[in-house]
């Protein structure tokens, strides 16, 4: 960790984020962090702890999948509920310690299947709407083959490109700009070699 975060001696625009989760990760811890406020609370504090004591500059939560592999429906909304808990543990801690707010990252399924089953878009969107900055700083659409090639073809600035096609964005009830301003969505590419 020291000799990651030291690159930014090198480089201080570099952003350094811890990345929870992944597939072997499963669903069952992140079950039990979201089963109450309380455990989300913790986990919250415990994180800008972590965060800060090793001088990174945020998290990412990469959840595979709310609602699916053993998680029970209600984790869909849980997990939005936990993404807000981070939010707001994180902007307050950013004011009080007067340092910069800690970042925190999504990533979600490419699928549009798995979008609707796992991840309650509506109710971030939302909640993200209320709010002065955008909730996440960053929502990455996770492929390590099928999702590289839709963009390469296309003229698309690869800092603002939204996760779900305009017809998704649609059924949800917002339009391609106010989901790009809103949530400041943006697509990391991940390629097979």
């Amino acid at each position: 960790m020291q000799r990651l975060n030291a690159l930014k001696t090198r480089n201080p625009a570099l952003k350094t984020l811890v990345s929870l989760g992944g597939w072997e990760m499963g669903s069952m811890k992140f079950h039990k962090m979201v089963e109450s406020h309380a455990n989300m609370n913790k986990f919250a504090q415990n994180s800008i702890a972590f965060l800060r004591t090793h001088n990174f500059d945020g998290l990412d939560m990469d959840w595979e999948y709310p609602a699916a592999r053993g998680s029970p429906v209600t984790d869909k909304h849980a997990f939005s509920e936990l993404l807000m808990v981070l939010h707001n543990a994180f902007a307050a801690e950013g004011q009080r310690s007067h340092k910069n707010r800690l970042l925190l990252t999504a990533a979600v399924a490419p699928s549009s299947y798995r979008t609707e089953q796992s991840y309650d878009v509506r109710m971030i969107s939302r909640m993200a709407a209320r709010n002065s900055t955008a909730m996440l700083s960053v929502l990455k659409k996770v492929s390590l083959d099928e999702f590289a090639g839709n963009f390469d073809k296309q003229k698309v600035s690869p800092d603002i490109v939204c996760f779900l096609s305009t017809q998704e964005l649609r059924q949800i009830g917002l339009s391609r700009k106010e989901a790009m301003i809103k949530l400041r969505v943006k697509c990391i590419k991940y390629g097979a070699n």
